[in-house]
């Protein structure tokens, strides 16, 4: 049920209330003062009118809601339960070998016409069990839900209530991808085009990605993927004398829409790239980013990158203290004129504080840090040669509709069967300002509290330079698989934010010293297990270089990280600057 409908609902129940309330109180002023009725009167009159009128109004609102509320579930129910799991596996089973003749003949003509073999098969594979972690990832990450498909059909992603530990609403595009490259102005231009129309079928969790990973990334077809990977690669940098580049998606494909923020913080006079730490595999500095949540962000882009770096990137005032007596104050960014294309009522809700409401509220309940709101940094899109053209169908499903998102870096990960759109937002930083992370964990209340990192702009492009075009070495192997190493950070390209550390020990050591909920235990587990794996090397490098070889985790770019910033470097984007 939508929430519209969910609040005409509440909207009656209220008035019905309201209703009864006046009606009982002008019932007893007449009575008491019009007729002088005694009590035994009033409370008979009003008996009858709760039997009679209220109660079944009531009833019949309630039945109503009921259904209302559950019609999903119970369409939801039809089709994957009985249709999907119940049917096309019986007729599965009868079209085997061991099958009587006529019920191989029948159980394939009613596969050909009431199924679609392809994408309904997926969608009943997608009933994988429940498996433990492996060593770098969460529970969440790997685990399945059983009595739950991972792979859904587009109009059922959205249904958050249903799915368990819903996350996401992500597309799989199997159509086509394809790039190209055009001269502006005596400038180069790319392009990518993507085409939602017809795209039928998706993922809503992390066990959706692992799902798909281990459907189609096997040892037979790592050859396809690498060779898409090179191509795609090639034609970015270009490499490749063709102007077009493009290819099937059928055996290869690719979650729509992911995308955020590449940070770049104007502090102690120098400009520096924002990366957050990621501790699941692939581990490395990671951008601002995640995946789209609802069907407007499929096709407007802006709002998805936005809303990612506002969910995920906190600004301080001051660097925060374990138990800190003393109120912080949150520097929220400004939009500046250039974002006014955006829906205002979205510019309005992530500025607001109940947008960050969730967040705050955390840091006080598990941090007893006191959070309070200002005014912040404008936020200042940074050109690019970089376009994304998405193709999708009109509301009467007949037309078709194009949005150009310009001023932005994709990369295309066939290997994470992943398209990054990444947008480059500067903004300036005081000297004290603290930089935290925001992201709240999909399984429940709890922060994710990944450390922050200020990485030089110059170093980065001294070191793409200086390697002849790359950041580093390409890792093949978990958990940093296609990832790239920076050998040597020196100590004064780089600024830490760590505190998050402390005050992880401090929420875990709080966990364990009292009984704990499921969601509880789980977040013991993750704080326990992030800082048996990283404390030590983060405090290992206070004050010192950051060296590939003895801390490689710390030293690794996240494969979009490494992706978009050797095309900045390539295209000279950062170029503007440089002249402030």
């Amino acid at each position: 049920m939508t929430d519209r409908i969910r609040q005409i609902f509440k909207d009656l129940q209220f008035l019905l209330f309201s209703l009864l309330v006046l009606g009982i109180i002008a019932s007893l002023l007449f009575d008491v003062f019009g007729r002088g009725a005694d009590l035994n009167v009033i409370l008979r009159q009003f008996l009858s009118f709760l039997i009679f009128f209220y109660l079944p109004i009531v009833f019949l609102l309630l039945i109503f809601q009921l259904t209302a509320e559950n019609v999903g579930r119970i369409q939801l129910y039809l089709f994957y339960e009985l249709w999907i799991r119940g049917v096309l596996r019986g007729l599965q089973h009868n079209c085997r070998e061991a099958a009587p003749p006529l019920a191989r003949r029948l159980s394939h003509w009613a596969l050909r016409r009431y199924f679609n073999e392809y994408y309904d098969a997926l969608i009943l594979e997608s009933w994988v069990p429940t498996r433990p972690a492996d060593q770098y990832s969460t529970s969440t990450q790997q685990e399945s839900f059983q009595g739950r498909p991972v792979f859904v059909r587009r109009e059922h992603l959205l249904s958050s209530r249903i799915w368990p530990h819903w996350a996401f609403a992500t597309v799989l595009l199997f159509n086509r991808l394809r790039m190209m490259r055009t001269l502006r102005n005596e400038r180069t231009k790319m392009s990518l085009e993507i085409d939602l129309r017809y795209q039928s079928h998706g993922i809503y969790n992390n066990a959706g990605k692992v799902f798909i990973a281990e459907k189609f990334l096997r040892e037979d077809t790592t050859d396809v993927f690498a060779r898409k990977a090179q191509l795609i690669n090639a034609f970015l940098r270009e490499d490749s004398a063709d102007n077009v580049l493009e290819f099937h998606l059928a055996d290869t494909p690719l979650r729509w829409a992911s995308g955020g923020v590449l940070p770049i913080a104007r502090w102690r006079k120098r400009d520096w790239y924002v990366l957050a730490f990621r501790g699941i595999t692939p581990v490395g500095w990671n951008l601002m980013n995640g995946s789209a949540e609802n069907k407007d962000e499929y096709k407007h882009l802006r709002t998805l990158m936005v809303r990612e770096l506002y969910e995920e990137l906190v600004l301080l005032n001051r660097k925060p203290q374990v138990d800190d007596p003393s109120p912080l104050h949150q520097k929220v960014f400004r939009l500046t004129e250039i974002f006014d294309a955006m829906p205002k009522d979205f510019r309005h809700k992530i500025t607001s504080r109940e947008f960050a409401a969730k967040q705050i509220d955390l840091r006080r309940q598990h941090d007893n840090l006191t959070i309070n709101f200002t005014e912040g940094p404008a936020l200042k899109p940074v050109e690019t040669p970089f376009e994304i053209r998405v193709h999708f169908h009109a509301p009467n499903l007949k037309d078709s509709q194009e949005i150009v998102v310009e001023d932005v870096v994709f990369s295309v990960n066939p290997f994470e069967f992943g398209v990054e759109s990444v947008s480059l937002y500067s903004f300036a930083m005081d000297d004290e300002d603290y930089l935290m992370f925001g992201e709240i964990w999909e399984v429940g209340d709890c922060l994710i509290r990944e450390p922050l990192l200020l990485l030089s702009c110059t170093y980065v492009e001294e070191t793409y330079h200086r390697n002849g075009g790359s950041l580093g070495t390409l890792i093949l192997e978990k958990p940093h698989a296609d990832c790239k190493t920076l050998e040597r950070v020196p100590v004064g390209e780089y600024h830490l934010f760590d505190q998050d550390i402390e005050l992880r020990k401090r929420r875990r050591d709080r966990l364990a010293q009292r009984s704990r909920t499921l969601i509880e235990g789980r977040e013991l587990d993750l704080h326990n297990r992030w800082l048996e794996r990283y404390e030590q090397g983060f405090r290992s490098i206070q004050g010192r270089d950051i060296v590939a070889g003895s801390q490689l985790p710390l030293a690794s770019l996240c494969p979009v990280t490494w992706k978009t910033l050797e095309l900045v470097c390539r295209y000279g984007i950062l170029n503007p600057l440089k002249k402030r």
